[in-house]
């Protein structure tokens, strides 16, 4: 159904007609979704499919708008696939998300400007040019910076910059509020209907234009999902906090796009969702409070929202990022009111006062998020604030998954029609969550640690250093392999984004001896020649690896070229090729 055509190599100074779908910003670039026939980037297709390709621009001459027509001369590339076992599929990633290719613009220019109104998300960008209300409201993904975006992933309220849950209930909130008070002033209409009945449907429509300017990204659908299910329960006078919806709502976006499930998004949303519905559908009695106690009690629903919310998730977020936040709960209850009480609603209102031409609201917003970043700035800055993690792998994640299953779906037996000694029966959940995730974790930590990597196309290449058992590369930097490098660190239980250290190779050719075999690898353009007869007459050697296509039957050793891929090799020798042989890999 899907079928994202794909290129099969790098497409350098390669000059394209194409069409602008979106548009999103960056503090000093430019990224575009295109639109162009595929037939243009290769020449061998003579159908008319046409293909995605996302680029980056730095040096803009002529405004760009959605759907105008440009002259550009790109460099593109096709999507790798996964370096290590288990790891990210970035071919596969591209393939669901209908994208052919990415790559950047040299140049350009714009053959014919688009006839329809901007959209209105691009009209409020343009109108307010303010980063929070692009970051925010927006649902823009790459505004802020760099080292921003790091620091409140480190104090772990990185959701907030992403449209979910939070944004969703705040403006539905708010939205709903409004309309009910309108709605108590008319009348002639509460007379004959509770006023909350047509403010839930307004706020529903307001959300729902909400969505769309929103960018409609997934955390976004399913946090809509998940308030209009609350509205419908609330309509029906059913449960709102009810395990159903959540799973209506994970079906439906499951049936939109299978592939959503593999979004480290989608899983951290739904964990997080499942976890609270879990804890806090239980049923509770009202009571009344006075106004100390309704602040106790608000700040205490934080901390344990915080709590329960990090638990279900701490087993995505190790899997995808590789490392826990340690200051999360810190992070939250500090930050989150801000955000909550302060940020939101002021910068609603000042994006809507600056759209009609006032930017006053706006300036008081930006003060307001100075302090508190400097704020997270603190917490970020605090001793150990990131615990790099193990690599927790797909046969770990299906026990300890199966484990938070146990806990919130299994209903304990009622301990009065069993026997009152039989504990098992009345904890059964809670007991088979602790043997699953217990199972989960002795994978992990027996788990072996490779020694050499390689990739796909065998031009880097990485051996673990003997002494301390970081990395050593072959090659300091590669723009082609960039996240290859942080994978590979990450596999190998590291920082990311430090310096690479360069493995010293003589003239091409790298050593790499263990305890009991060596290995030899010849960089791309090393002479093949000069070595193959050393190598393979060497007794100790048990693996050449090599860019080009060697016949050497009576080798002592085994050659592993090209043609084999990208794999990885264990201390006690063992080999674990990594297969990109898929639909939606390359060729």
């Amino acid at each position: 159904i899907i079928n994202t055509p794909q290129i099969t190599q790098d497409l350098k100074k390669l000059s394209i007609n194409a069409t602008v779908l979106d548009i999103d910003y960056d503090s000093d670039k430019l990224h575009l979704l295109l639109q162009t026939p595929f037939k243009l980037l290769n020449t061998e297709i003579e159908n008319e499919q046409t293909a995605n390709v996302k680029v980056s621009l730095k040096n803009i001459t002529d405004s760009i708008d959605i759907g105008d027509t440009i002259q550009a001369n790109v460099s593109l590339f096709p999507a790798y696939g996964k370096q290590v076992p288990d790891g990210f599929d970035y071919a596969r990633w591209s393939y669901f998300n209908n994208l052919t290719a990415t790559g950047f613009i040299t140049d350009y220019s714009i053959t014919e400007k688009t006839k329809i109104k901007t959209p209105i998300r691009n009209y409020i960008h343009n109108k307010v040019n303010f980063v929070l209300t692009d970051a925010l409201l927006l649902g823009y993904k790459h505004v802020l910076q760099k080292q921003e975006t790091e620091i409140w992933k480190t104090v772990g309220i990185a959701h907030v910059w992403s449209i979910s849950g939070f944004h969703m209930t705040l403006v539905g909130g708010w939205l709903f509020v409004l309309f009910y008070f309108l709605f108590r002033l008319c009348e002639p209409l509460t007379k004959r209907i509770p006023a909350r009945y047509p403010a839930m449907l307004c706020s529903w429509l307001g959300l729902l234009g909400y969505l769309y300017i929103s960018g409609l990204g997934v955390a976004s659908i399913r946090a809509f999902l998940m308030v209009s299910l609350v509205f419908l329960a609330f309509v029906c006078n059913r449960s709102i906090l009810s395990m159903r919806s959540a799973c209506i709502a994970f079906l439906v976006i499951f049936c939109i796009n299978p592939f959503y499930v593999m979004n480290a998004g989608f899983q951290l949303s739904f964990a997080a969702i499942f976890g609270l519905l879990w804890f806090f559908s239980k049923k509770t009695e009202y009571v009344k409070r006075n106004i100390w106690q309704k602040i106790f009690f608000y700040f205490k629903t934080i901390l344990l929202t915080t709590c329960i919310a990090t638990l279900f998730t701490l087993p995505f977020t190790i899997c995808n990022f590789g490392y826990i936040p340690l200051y999360t709960l810190i992070g939250n209850i500090i930050l989150i009111p801000i955000f909550s009480l302060l940020i939101m609603p002021l910068l609603l209102i000042g994006t809507l006062c600056a759209v009609c031409g006032y930017g006053g609201i706006i300036d008081i917003v930006q003060y307001i998020y100075d302090i508190t970043l400097q704020i997270a700035q603190f917490i970020a800055n605090l001793p150990n604030a990131n615990i790099i993690m193990p690599k927790i792998s797909n046969v770990a994640m299906i026990f300890i998954i199966i484990g938070f299953l146990s806990l919130i779906f299994i209903q304990p037996i009622n301990i009065k029609y069993v026997n009152k000694h039989n504990v098992f029966y009345k904890y059964a959940n809670k007991f088979l969550f602790l043997f699953f995730v217990f199972v989960g974790l002795l994978v992990v930590i027996f788990a072996k640690r490779p020694i050499f990597y390689v990739s796909s196309d065998h031009e880097l290449a990485a051996f673990v250093n003997n002494d301390d058992k970081k990395l050593l590369f072959n090659k300091g930097r590669s723009a082609k392999h960039f996240h290859v490098f942080n994978t590979w660190k990450k596999f190998n239980f590291e920082p990311l984004n430090t310096k690479n250290i360069r493995y010293k190779c003589d003239k091409g050719l790298c050593l790499y001896n263990t305890k009991n075999w060596k290995l030899a690898y010849m960089q791309k353009y090393t002479t093949t020649a000069e070595h193959i007869v050393d190598l393979c007459k060497n007794k100790r050697m048990k693996y050449i690896v090599t860019y080009f296509d060697i016949y050497a039957p009576y080798c002592n050793a085994q050659i592993l070229d090209k043609r084999f891929g990208s794999f990885i090799i264990y201390p006690s020798g063992k080999i674990i090729q990594i297969i990109n042989q898929r639909l939606w890999h390359h060729k």
